[in-house]
C-alpha cells in the first residue's frame, strides 16, 4: 500500500508537472497568437494605406494626363492662331517682331559710305538693335547747325554696320560720308 501510495504521488506530481508544462505551452501559444494577430492587423492597416495611396496617386496621374491633353490641344490652337496672325501681318507687309515698332531705339551713327544707287553704309548694326526695315534720319553738321538731309531705311544689317536705302520722298540733299544718322528716339532726347 505504501508503495502504491508512493506511485500515486509520483504519478500525481508527474501529472501536475505535465499540466504545468501544458499550461506554459498554452500561454506561449496564446502569446504567439496575440503577436500574430497584432502583426496581421498592422499588415492589414499598411495594406489599406497602400491601397488608398495607390488610388490617390492613380487619380493624380489621371488628372495630370487630362491636363497634359488639354495643354497640348491649347498649344495646337495657339500655334494655329499664331500662323493666322503672321499671315495677316505678311498680308499688310508688317513685321512680326514687336520690338521693331517700339520708338525706343537710340541710334547715333555716321555715314561710312555713300553710292550713286541711293545706298549708304552706316556705323551701327545688329549689336545696337538695328533691324531690317528700321527707318532713321540723316543730318549734316555745318557751321554748328544741323541740316536735315533725309530719311533712310535699313535693308541689311551686319554685326556692327548696316546698309540703308535713301527714301526719295524725304531726300533734301545728297547723303555724304560723315553725315550723322539718328533714330527718332535719339532726336527726341536732344
Amino acid at each position: 500500500l505504501v508503495r502504491r501510495q508512493a506511485d500515486l504521488l509520483k504519478d500525481q506530481r508527474d501529472a501536475i508537472a505535465a499540466v504545468d508544462a501544458a499550461h506554459q505551452t498554452l500561454l506561449s501559444l496564446r502569446q504567439q497568437i496575440t503577436t500574430t494577430d497584432a502583426e496581421k492587423l498592422l499588415a492589414e492597416q499598411e495594406k489599406d494605406k497602400a491601397w488608398k495611396d495607390m488610388i490617390r496617386l492613380t487619380e493624380v496621374n489621371h488628372e495630370a494626363v487630362f491636363e497634359l491633353e488639354r495643354v497640348k490641344k491649347r498649344q495646337v490652337e495657339i500655334l494655329q492662331d499664331l500662323g493666322k496672325a503672321k499671315e495677316v501681318l505678311n498680308l499688310f507687309g508688317l513685321k512680326d517682331d514687336p520690338a521693331f515698332y517700339t520708338n525706343t531705339l537710340i541710334i547715333d551713327a555716321i555715314v561710312l559710305a555713300a553710292s550713286q544707287q541711293d545706298l549708304i553704309e552706316i556705323s551701327v548694326g545688329e549689336d545696337d538693335g538695328l533691324r531690317q526695315g528700321h527707318q532713321l534720319h540723316v543730318f549734316r553738321i555745318q557751321g554748328g547747325r544741323r541740316l536735315y538731309v533725309g530719311k533712310i531705311e535699313v535693308v541689311r544689317t551686319d554685326y556692327d554696320k548696316s546698309v540703308c536705302k535713301i527714301l526719295p520722298n524725304f531726300r533734301q540733299s545728297p547723303v555724304q560720308v560723315n553725315d550723322r544718322v539718328f533714330s527718332e528716339a535719339k532726336l527726341q532726347l536732344k
